[in-house]
């Protein structure tokens, strides 16, 4: 009797595992569904995505004169579809993973019917001398606190602590030096952004007093750089906005530079509250958006200053065409293009970007999965080609041709006065162009070198270069208004008038009533370019 109750017992046993295995397969073959479902949607996403660029790009090539909120809401289209993208990766990831803890169950139960000792391996929720023999494997077990016989239910708390155990044996020999068990920790932690990082995470192994001397430098000029590129940057973008005939399409790429270097410059705060504390107290949130805007920031003004040259080439080579093609409408066009393009670099940024605590010292800086140090190389790399060396290509060529032109033709229009304005806009593109360079290569250069060669001295004056070339980097954000201001007459006769404090007296010396004051000031908001001087042709577009 006893022997059939047990065989009926062990027959529903088996039966209950069926149905459990059954559910699960069940379940699995709904996942499996789901993925194929999901894969299947994000491939009609990719084509969405893929032929709305197209449209993009079509318009842009055929420069079809369409209203810009057509292409804002394209543009606005692409990036809600990205967004749904990366929502259905996600949802891809964790049903991949639902699936692989699915699949490691499966395996529990399997070995839970096929192992005999399994039922015994408790008695009173005690774990026997077998089941930690079959943990430890052939260690041995003379540690009088494995003895210790645990509260009923708790066996993971005794795998945990036999492997916590196994961890401390190995680390015994070096506790003097401050082992930690099990603990991995990325060899470099790269740069928060291509160029930017501290000490901590740069030169990890730097002693303290090494960088004592630099930091005090690095936040003075950081906070100088803060005030000077805010405040001239904005300048700039208060003057191209309220002066009507500052509105060209050169000046249009201006405003792009501007926004992107004021942006930038938001994050010197930031910046120096790193470097004094020597970690970053603001959290995971700002730490991927800081990441972000230093990517949009890089990628935005070399291909704003890329196209500026272009668009100084056609001015000065192909006259004709440029009265078709050099139109603020189409700069606008072009520069909501260029952001859309730098999201291909700011928007992974923005992903991989995270805070990471070691020590007691948080960091900020982009988390590449594994191999660290091949991803990690790869992503300097890259934005050493396409951020630095293949829009340089493209300025020097447009550049070369450009001075080509200059030289051997005396006369590019009927205009002389027309012709000074356009020799004076190139001169100023080129030492704009000029000035991004010299202060953006020898960080490019010297994070390459530190890339390819790893084993590069960790001394005070290795540190200090390092940290100067990080520094040229940012003061270049806040040298393009200076620039502005001494190479351009309109905007040194705007950055006047911006300065001018309106008194009783008017601009030729004699009062006015309010009525004609307010009709001087809308003239002299909308007429600031052309000044007291010239051809009244100045005030075109060039």
């Amino acid at each position: 009797m006893e022997r059939r109750i047990r065989t009926l017992l062990s027959v529903y046993r088996q039966a209950y595992i069926l149905i459990i295995l059954l559910l699960i397969l069940l379940i699995i073959l709904i996942i499996i569904l789901l993925i194929i479902l999901i894969i299947l949607i994000i491939i009609l996403l990719i084509i969405l995505l893929i032929i709305i660029l197209i449209i993009i790009l079509i318009i842009l090539i055929i420069i079809l004169i369409i209203p810009l909120i057509i292409i804002i809401l394209l543009t606005i289209i692409t990036l809600l579809l990205l967004l749904l993208l990366l929502l259905l990766l996600l949802l891809l990831l964790l049903l991949l993973l639902l699936l692989l803890i699915i699949i490691i169950l499966i395996i529990f139960i399997i070995m839970s019917i096929s192992d005999p000792s399994r039922g015994g391996a408790h008695r009173g929720g005690q774990p026997t001398a077998a089941a930690v023999m079959s943990l430890r494997g052939q260690r041995d077990l003379g540690d009088a606190r494995l003895h210790v016989p645990p509260r009923p239910g708790t066996m993971d708390s005794a795998v945990v602590r036999i492997f916590r155990e196994e961890e401390e044996d190995r680390c015994a020999p070096s506790r003097s030096e401050g082992c930690v068990p099990n603990l991995t920790w990325p060899p470099d932690l790269s740069d928060r952004s291509p160029f930017n990082s501290t000490a901590n995470d740069t030169w990890e192994d730097a002693e303290p007093e090494l960088m004592s001397p630099i930091i005090p430098i690095i936040a003075a000029v950081y906070s100088i750089v803060f005030v000077v590129g805010l405040v001239g940057n904005c300048l700039v973008m208060y003057v191209i906005i309220r002066y009507t005939k500052m509105k060209t399409a050169t000046n249009i790429y201006i405003f792009n530079l501007a926004v992107a270097d004021a942006l930038v410059t938001t994050t010197m705060p930031f910046q120096i509250t790193d470097y004094l504390l020597q970690s970053w107290p603001f959290g995971r949130v700002l730490c991927k958006v800081f990441i972000s805007i230093d990517y949009y920031n890089m990628f935005t003004s070399i291909l704003t200053l890329t196209m500026m040259s272009v668009d100084r080439y056609v001015a000065v080579c192909h006259p004709v065409k440029a009265l078709d093609f050099r139109t603020p409408v189409k700069a606008k066009l072009i520069n909501v293009f260029i952001w859309v393009l730098s999201s291909a670099a700011g928007i992974p940024a923005m992903i991989l970007g995270s805070t990471q605590t070691h020590n007691g010292t948080t960091e900020c800086a982009l988390q590449f999965p594994e191999p660290y140090t091949y991803w990690d190389t790869l992503m300097k790399i890259c934005v050493f080609a396409f951020a630095f060396v293949a829009p340089l290509v493209v300025i020097t060529v447009c550049y070369t041709l450009m001075l080509r032109r200059l030289r051997s033709v005396r006369m590019l229009s009927g205009s002389r006065e027309k012709d000074r304005n356009l020799r004076r806009i190139a001169r100023l593109v080129l030492v704009v162009v000029a000035a991004f360079v010299g202060c953006w290569t020898p960080i490019h250069i010297f994070i390459l070198v530190k890339t390819l060669v790893p084993a590069v001295p960790e001394t005070t004056a290795v540190m200090a270069a390092y940290f100067f070339c990080v520094v040229l980097g940012y003061t270049n954000s806040s040298l393009n208004p200076i620039l502005y201001a001494f190479l351009d007459e309109n905007f040194k006769r705007c950055f006047r008038d911006f300065c001018w404090v309106p008194g009783a007296q008017g601009r030729d010396g004699r009062g006015r009533g309010g009525g004609s004051s307010r009709v001087r000031s809308t003239l002299r908001e909308h007429s600031c370019p052309p000044g007291n001087h010239g051809d009244r042709r100045q005030g075109r577009a060039v």
